[in-house]
């Protein structure tokens, strides 16, 4: 008999949720440190204290888009003691995620004979003993899937049994709410320098344990063309970038190590592609999107952010298929529908089962069901026409 197929093997989960503070750690009414709250409470980290509440049932929803919003995390944890969460929630005032799987038991092929002794127990190790792995694109150990500032705290309850603290947090968030970009570039500059200019003014707002934005990817073109004369910029610079991103047809977004990128659709992907399928953690069937992407939902998968490039089968997508009425004429209504799905699956065609993610969804239980991935793609070719209205 042969040894267990992927889909048979067992993933042990593992998580980590802190919440820190910039100033002392976390005391009590008589000035005494908080302690013995989770497996590693109280560890002093960057001139403050992180307060590790692992140890509790928590869910969790973590989004990052290739939007100009920050990213987000909604965590529950649930039957804090109240005390605690109401000194949580006067104290501290950043957050951060781990997730993941640990290592599988290594595995042993049924099919080599087992000696045995005179009684005809087994006796000795086998021999062909096979390392432990995880399928392509997962970490061991599990990967940071957020760290940011908290917005707010809600505590109460869920039900007769059991009460929870929510905690959102967006990552960079006083990046994109606080800073000011106040400055002259005069004639002859680029649409990089501007990009440059409000991430240079973004930088003087400190993130989370310090961490200032800086310039990431841009997609091409930026730095060709030199402005005719001057410009004076000043306002918020999320505003500014929106702008010049829209010029290109392009998007923002402030990525989970602070790099500020400008990319579309039909940028060259910047990753490794990751393969997904049912033997790598794909979950359920994925389904075409009107704009030639794929919606997919895979075992939590931290190594898939927004610009990943993933390769789907394309015999395991659910297509969207449109009847053209008699006479091969569309029905009143849906025209513009049918113009939609005839560009997706020549763009499906095309893109020969290799997609770009483009929002990405990561959602777990550490005491249930859910350990999920969900991703929004796009086609990873160049846009081949604009799409009907």
């Amino acid at each position: 008999m042969s040894g267990a197929t992927a889909t048979q093997n067992l993933w042990l989960r593992t998580w980590n949720l802190t919440i820190g503070t910039d100033g002392p750690g976390l005391t009590s009414d008589s000035g005494q440190a908080v302690i013995g709250v989770g497996s590693d409470a109280n560890t002093a980290s960057q001139g403050g204290a992180t307060l590790d509440l692992s140890d509790f049932r928590i869910t969790f929803q973590v989004t990052q888009t290739t939007g100009s919003m920050p990213w987000k995390l909604v965590a529950t944890v649930y039957n804090v003691p109240d005390e605690l969460a109401t000194k949580i929630a006067d104290q501290f005032t950043n957050v951060t995620l781990t997730a993941g799987y640990m290592l599988p038991q290594p595995k042993q092929d049924s099919a080599v004979t087992i000696t045995h002794d005179a009684q005809g127990l087994p006796v000795g190790e086998r021999s062909d003993t096979k390392a432990a792995t995880l399928p392509q694109g997962y970490k061991p150990g599990g990967s940071m899937l957020f760290s940011g500032n908290v917005i707010w705290f809600e505590k109460g309850r869920e039900n007769a049994t059991d009460t929870f603290m929510r905690i959102y947090a967006n990552s960079f968030d006083q990046q994109h709410n606080w800073s000011m970009v106040n400055t002259y570039l005069p004639a002859g500059h680029t649409q990089k320098e501007v990009v440059q200019a409000c991430v240079d003014a973004m930088a003087l707002v400190p993130g989370l344990q310090g961490q200032a934005v800086a310039l990431g990817v841009l997609t091409q073109g930026m730095d060709d063309t030199k402005a005719p004369r001057g410009r004076t910029i000043y306002g918020r610079p999320p505003d500014v970038l929106r702008d010049v991103s829209q010029s290109f047809g392009a998007f923002f977004h402030i990525d989970g190590a602070g790099k500020v990128n400008i990319v579309k659709p039909s940028d060259p992907p910047r990753s490794p592609v990751v393969v997904v399928n049912s033997q790598t953690g794909m979950v359920g069937i994925p389904h075409l999107n009107m704009d030639g992407g794929v919606s997919v939902r895979m075992l939590l998968n931290p190594s898939i952010a927004p610009g990943s490039l993933v390769q789907i089968n394309q015999g395991d997508i659910v297509q969207r298929l449109l009847t053209q009425g008699p006479g091969g004429t569309p029905p009143a209504g849906i025209a513009g529908e049918v113009g939609k799905a005839e560009i997706a699956s020549t763009w499906m065609k095309q893109c020969d089962g290799q997609y770009q993610a483009w929002t990405v969804e990561h959602t777990g239980d550490t005491r249930g069901n859910p350990w999920y991935t969900e991703i929004t793609t796009t086609a990873a070719v160049p846009v081949l026409t604009n799409m009907p209205s």
